[in-house]
């Protein structure tokens, strides 16, 4: 939970105007990356759970699209943005490397 409560602390320094539009999409993204994560944490078969670490990575690419986008419309400071993407990025690796590791 340590990523949402990051994102969420950051995603709230976006525009109000923003509220339903990008800050909804990038808590809704990391929230998803969390869920399926601890979901595939919970599974004893490893290729389930290199099913929901496959799941995961999708929202975890499109919140760091969004991440960019918004830093590079001046939405969020480059500090704040790379503080968000270094936190899913973490999580896009561990998800990678035990996909490539049951993959063989």
């Amino acid at each position: 939970m340590d990523i949402v409560d990051k994102v969420y602390d950051r995603v709230q320094m976006l525009p109000q105007e923003m509220k339903y539009g990008l800050r909804s999409q990038m808590t809704g993204g990391i929230v998803s990356v969390s869920s399926n994560t601890a979901a595939g944490r919970a599974k004893r078969n490893v290729q389930a759970q290199t099913k929901f670490y496959q799941i995961s990575l999708r929202p975890a690419f499109e919140f760091e699209a969004n991440t960019q986008m918004a830093q590079r419309k001046k939405r969020i400071k480059k500090k704040t943005a790379e503080e968000m993407l270094r936190v899913v990025t973490r999580e896009q690796k561990v998800m990678v490397r035990f996909i490539e590791k049951v993959e063989g």
